[in-house]
């Protein structure tokens, strides 16, 4: 079917706009390159015209609103326009009309900025003077900061790459810091974001040092100081990270620059602070007016990242002064975005001096005023946190599987992507704990690597490690269980957090396969500090009673019945004092130390009512795979006093019973490779399965 140009005219005018578009308010254009006038009203009629041949839909609910039935319409569409002059001359024009739409409050849409973007970078080919030269510039910079707004850095970069383009190539004044000072500043402080927080670290790092190396003032390089110091932090540089950001801090008179000014200062700011949360109630706390100071609020925000690295790097007393004096700003200035952050680190300061009823408290404020604060993805974390370090010792796996999936995805909705992964990792090892079935959990662990090495290697370390036990318990891995390699998992790596999550994956892969001289290796790495998340904390006391009273009942080193007794007694307290999610555990690690007694031994028959004690308690919760580890456990006690010539051959139908238990709840959980270990290893009392 021949079209009249009319019709042609607003099928070229559609397609350059958008795929999809509202007709009115922006089809008006003076095309002077031969293809007239269409007015609104003009336009819609030949529009409608398409329609009825089949070349368009209306698309959504306005009644001017179309979209192209198939792409391949839409590339003919595309075709009418010659290349050259007359489809670069239409699209500057579309890209000036879209651009002053967006300006116009009442009609401008953020997609319009970023039509507008791509309209005039594709046609232009040169730049005439240094007029349009910071024209293109500021439209690029909008574009991309819309983009940032979404957390869309991929697209953001390549604006901004083009404004920066445009400043240091075509200004004819010369240097763009000394002459657009301002509109410089800008650009080069919302690339460095955008490059850090999609992980281009070169880029990144090269456009933020120029930006520290450039700004006049430390206020313009604070928002810039931040990113990066953040963007260290996700490397793994902590160390560098906290000093950079504390040096910014200590350079804006926030900080002490001395041992004793930051002892001073954090006896001071703690009575302050104590002072205050005593005389005031939670709502009043809540109802804080919040601060107008956008500098401060900055700072405030860079006293959480030099927070976090201090529990990274294990700097306690600077963690306190830290958190101390953040507060007291927030006390005396009003509250900022971030104020929920450093109600979480007060949180953790009282958890960690045995103020539980403090931790509590502060915990959940934070989480109050995470969720009216206007921070995107601040929520998602707050949320995570305390959860990981609270709930999750007394709510139902239901409870803090729902909470840790709303944490993600607040974190993912405000683009940051970290600490997602990070709390996708804690809901991982929460399923693990919980007894969750292997085979899912495989499935679950391999998307979120898959997701994490897309957005930063650095990230997927921490959850292919978390995925180390369930594959080796499924035999899913392609390479066999080789101890000796395991054994040296912290050689030349100082992350102390990784290092937490390597000692509490290779304990549980030592304990289930009965290798106790590798459990050993593993007990005796230099602990890092201390992580009283339920996730890290408990699998760490439960296997390290286990281990430890087993190397005991081994050799009689003494220590080590030492060591696995504190284990012990520290999992009861926390369990008595925090919730009683692992109060099974409990009961099975008292069992193994009667099991483990070298010396006035208790009778088997007391020592298996104990053991038969936690696995009823286990099964009463739900998780068979304990049981399953404690049956297991009472089979390998009844086997040593046979050896030992305490019992007769009698017991071994018991050995049976055990073992066939233990394979069978092992079983259900998916631990299908750990059967076979159990079925080779106990091949005298238990017949493989077929």
């Amino acid at each position: 079917m021949a079209y009249v140009s009319r019709t042609k005219v607003s099928l070229k005018l559609l397609q350059h706009l958008v795929s999809n578009i509202e007709t009115v308010n922006n089809s008006s254009n003076n095309n002077n390159n031969g293809a007239g006038m269409i007015q609104d009203l003009e336009m819609i009629q030949e529009l409608d015209k398409a329609i009825h041949d089949g070349f368009l839909v209306r698309d959504g609910t306005g009644a001017t609103q179309y979209g192209f039935s198939h792409d391949r319409i839409k590339e003919a569409a595309f075709i009418l326009i010659p290349e050259g002059t007359e489809r670069d001359g239409l699209r500057r024009k579309l890209g000036m009309l879209l651009y002053s739409v967006s300006q116009d409050l009442a009609l401008g849409q953020d997609w319009m900025t970023i039509a507008a973007a791509d309209h005039m970078n594709a046609a232009t080919k040169t730049v005439k003077d240094e007029e349009e030269a910071i024209f293109l510039t500021k439209l690029n910079f909008e574009a991309g900061e819309r983009c940032v707004w979404v957390a869309a850095f991929d697209s953001a970069s390549k604006y901004l790459e083009q404004a920066t383009a445009h400043l240091q190539n075509n200004t004819q004044q010369g240097d763009p810091w000394t002459f657009h000072y301002s509109l410089t500043l800008e650009v080069f402080s919302l690339r460095a974001d955008a490059e850090l927080a999609k992980g281009n670290w070169d880029v990144g790092f090269k456009v933020s040092e120029e930006v520290l190396d450039r700004g006049r003032t430390i206020e313009d390089k604070l928002s810039t100081q931040l990113s990066y110091s953040k963007a260290l932090g996700r490397q793994k540089s902590h160390e560098e990270s906290f000093l950079s950001s504390s040096g910014t801090l200590q350079a804006m008179g926030l900080y002490p620059k001395t041992p004793i000014g930051m002892k001073v200062g954090l006896v001071r700011d703690l009575m302050y602070v104590r002072r205050f949360v005593k005389a005031k109630t939670d709502e009043e706390i809540l109802t804080m007016a919040p601060s107008t100071d956008v500098q401060l609020g900055l700072a405030i925000e860079l006293f959480g990242c030099a927070i976090r690295q201090c529990v990274y790097t294990n700097r306690l007393m600077d963690l306190a002064a830290l958190v101390f004096k953040a507060l007291f700003l927030c006390f005396h200035h009003g509250q900022f975005p971030q104020t929920g952050r450093m109600f979480l680190a007060y949180a953790f300061i009282c958890d960690k001096t045995g103020d539980y009823g403090g931790a509590r408290r502060f915990a959940d404020l934070a989480v109050a005023m995470a969720a009216q604060s206007p921070e995107r993805g601040l929520y998602g974390w707050v949320l995570y946190c305390r959860t990981a370090i609270f709930d999750t010792w007394s709510k139902s796996q239901k409870e803090i599987a729902e909470l840790l999936d709303v944490a993600f995805k607040r974190c993912m909705a405000g683009g940051d992507y970290e600490s997602a992964i990070i709390g996708r990792s804690c809901a991982l090892e929460c399923d693990f704990l919980a007894g969750t079935s292997l085979v899912l959990l495989d499935i679950r662990c391999a998307d979120l690597v898959k997701h994490s090495q897309m957005y930063a290697e650095v990230l997927a370390r921490p959850v292919e490690t978390i995925w180390l036990p369930v594959r080796h318990l499924r035999g899913t891995i392609d390479s066999p269980l080789d101890f000796d390699a395991l054994a040296a998992f912290d050689e030349g790596d100082e992350d102390k957090a990784f290092l937490t999550i390597c000692i509490t994956s290779y304990l549980a892969i030592g304990v289930y396969w009965s290798n106790y001289g590798f459990a050993e290796k593993v007990l005796l790495k230099a602990f890092p500090p201390a992580d009283k998340s339920f996730t890290r904390k408990v699998p760490r006391l439960f296997f390290s009673n286990i281990a430890y009273n087993t190397l005991y009942r081994t050799n009689g080193n003494r220590a080590y019945r030492k060591r696995g007794k504190e284990a012990a007694s520290e999992l009861r307290k926390l369990s008595e004092e925090r919730g009683m999610n692992s109060w099974h555990r409990v009961i099975i690690g008292d069992a193994h130390i009667k099991g483990c007694t070298r010396k006035k031994t208790p009778g088997a028959k007391d020592v298996l009512a104990e053991y038969d004690r936690g696995i009823d308690a286990a099964l009463k919760c739900h998780h068979k795979h304990d049981a399953a580890l404690a049956s297991q456990l009472a089979a390998e006690y009844l086997t040593w006093k046979m050896e030992g010539g305490s019992l007769d051959d009698a017991h071994s139908t018991s050995i049976t019973k055990y073992l066939s238990d233990a394979r069978g709840w092992y079983r259900e959980w998916g631990a299908i490779n750990l059967v076979r270990h159990l079925e080779e290893t106990f091949s005298g009392y238990l017949r493989r399965d077929r």
